[in-house]
């Protein structure tokens, strides 16, 4: 598929975790913890449960949870009730949809709310290129 090369290992990941949590498009969003994908890419990383736990409620323990948390804040075009919201900062299609409280891209002082406090699903192009990949490596098909 057009794309996957381009992509880093972070964003291959997020995008595999929210493929073996189910979160394609017509996931409902209010159902759509962004934390579960977060979680499941840093396991996928090597992060013990603990390094999980506290990264996520505390960056400065563990700053490789903001990174990838950050990539996927990147990756990420918003929506609001009343139609959609800011497109992704990452170029080219959107590969995630977001509900919440996702910050203002480009500005320091409107931070997106902690992944506990939003959610996310894949777009149906963000679940093609997701699903080509969970076939490409089978060993990812797991939740870990």
């Amino acid at each position: 598929m057009e794309g996957i090369e381009m992509l880093t290992e972070t964003e291959r990941l997020l995008l595999m975790a929210a493929g073996v949590h189910g979160l394609g498009p017509n996931t409902d969003l209010s159902c759509a913890n962004t934390a579960r994908v977060v979680d499941q890419a840093l396991r996928w990383l090597g992060l013990t449960a603990e390094e999980i736990r506290r990264g996520l409620n505390e960056p400065e323990c563990h700053p490789v949870s903001e990174e990838v948390y950050n990539v996927l804040v990147r990756m990420t075009h918003q929506t609001h009730r009343d139609g959609p919201g800011p497109a992704p900062e990452r170029p080219g299609k959107a590969l995630f949809e977001g509900g919440g409280n996702w910050g203002v891209p480009g500005d320091a002082s409107s931070p997106p709310a902690w992944p506990h406090f939003n959610s996310c699903r894949l777009t149906a192009h963000g679940e093609r290129i997701a699903l080509e990949l969970l076939e490409q490596h089978p060993e990812y098909r797991e939740k870990g």
